[in-house]
């Protein structure tokens, strides 16, 4: 079958799609995949052929906060909804629609395979009655962000003469969840299944070889902010305490962050005890950490989940606040509100997880939970037979 997969240019819109869109070629099926420009090369990068489609997230914001600059003057956990609706649906969606009708005249799909956040493909998929299937993130849509989507994202159906579903489509034919049940956050609905979520990128052959003894005679603790918000970290806090606390730590702080002011803070310290780097493969880097310090974003966090380890979380933005929420619930995981992200708060409660052996037994249960989940290969299986 003809399979169209269609994403937002987010890396971490793009990421849990790949494992299931990579499965669905492996079992022969022809793949084309639809996504901006700027992140095409992410998806040929690992064998999948692609068709510039939509704005990059530079673009999108720029659009979005040129027609509405106060937008976001409200609460950071209040911003989802605002975000949602005004980001994805009426900024993002019209441009992805007009560049998803030709390729679906050309290329015909029998499917299509999109990620939550991505809202032109299922109007048009539905207009044309081809099954549509949702690569879920995070959890569900909560009432308010899937109301206020609603609204913005109805002239997308009213093109097709449609009216617009209230769970937006997204649940029609199959909503794929990416949750261990603990986490809970699950759309209800015989339409959603498990997926079980797997890190695409670098194997654990690529280890440097600096790295081969951290976490030999003390903890390893790693932090990242992702590749969005980690201009927004409290950086100098973040690596006060990793300096106060007997550990080994690694931090990447990705691109638009200046390395030298960090690692001047650490100068001091033994070689090899907390290094600064821009990136380094995560799953190298979870397979060693006795605890994970981060934004809240669903890679870090679920990839965190998978492998069983503990977690400090301080959200910034979109689903990071109902991540942690679900992460906290769940007892793997603490998180530090915006009076709280100071060193000693921080340091406090690092000292605190690695003392503390509950969080990490509620982490090996959860990592367990995730085993459990439909693999991605059993999932392809199954929405061969949709079509």
């Amino acid at each position: 079958m003809r399979v169209l997969v269609s994403t937002t240019g987010g890396v971490g819109h793009i990421l849990p799609v790949i494992p299931l869109a990579l499965e669905l070629q492996r079992q022969g099926h022809d793949v084309v995949w639809a996504t901006a420009s700027g992140s095409c090369s992410i998806v040929e990068g690992v064998g999948i052929a692609t068709s510039p489609a939509g704005l990059t997230p530079v673009e999108r914001s720029q659009r979005f906060f040129q027609g509405q600059p106060n937008a976001f003057d409200v609460p950071p956990r209040e911003r989802r909804p605002v975000a949602f609706a005004g980001l994805f649906a009426a900024t993002a969606a019209p441009v992805m629609m007009d560049a998803l009708i030709p390729l679906f005249e050309t290329f015909r799909p029998d499917l299509v395979v999109h990620e939550t956040s991505e809202l032109a493909s299922t109007p048009l998929a539905t207009s044309k009655d081809v099954p549509s299937v949702n690569v879920a993130f995070s959890g569900g849509l909560p009432g308010p962000v899937l109301a206020a989507g609603r609204v913005a994202a109805a002239p997308l159906w009213t093109r097709f003469g449609l009216e617009v579903p209230g769970d937006l489509g997204l649940y029609v034919h199959a909503y794929l969840h990416p949750f261990a049940a603990a986490l809970g956050q699950r759309p209800p609905g015989a339409t959603v299944h498990d997926l079980q979520p797997r890190t695409v990128e670098g194997p654990s052959s690529d280890c440097p070889d600096w790295l081969e003894s951290v976490g030999t005679e003390r903890p390893f603790v790693y932090a990242t902010y992702g590749t969005e918000d980690s201009p927004r970290a409290p950086w100098a806090a973040i690596v006060g305490a990793l300096a106060a606390v007997d550990v080994d730590a690694i931090v990447t702080v990705g691109r638009g962050v200046e390395l030298d002011p960090l690692r001047a803070m650490v100068a001091n310290l033994p070689p090899g005890r907390l290094r600064i780097e821009q990136y380094v493969p995560q799953p190298i880097l979870m397979e060693r950490a006795a605890v994970v310090i981060s934004h809240g974003g669903a890679g870090t966090m679920l990839a965190a989940g998978v492998a069983g380890v503990p977690q400090i979380v301080m959200p910034v933005a979109a689903d990071q606040f109902d991540n942690a929420d679900a992460f906290v619930a769940a007892g793997v995981a603490v998180a530090l509100g915006d009076g709280e992200r100071d060193q000693a708060t921080l340091a406090n409660r690092l000292r605190w997880i690695l003392e503390n052996g509950e969080l990490g037994e509620r982490s090996a249960a959860l990592a367990r939970g995730f085993g459990e989940m439909a693999t991605p290969e059993a999932i392809a299986h199954r929405l061969a037979l949709l079509v």
